[in-house]
């Protein structure tokens, strides 16, 4: 559960970002 814990702690800014960048490069791929 410290696992969770710690991904609960990043910043919903961040998770975002990471969405973001992860999105595009799916678009990019597909």
């Amino acid at each position: 559960m410290s696992r969770r814990r710690r991904f609960t702690s990043v910043p919903r800014r961040i998770v975002r970002a990471a969405v973001r960048v992860l999105k595009a490069f799916l678009e990019l791929n597909g």
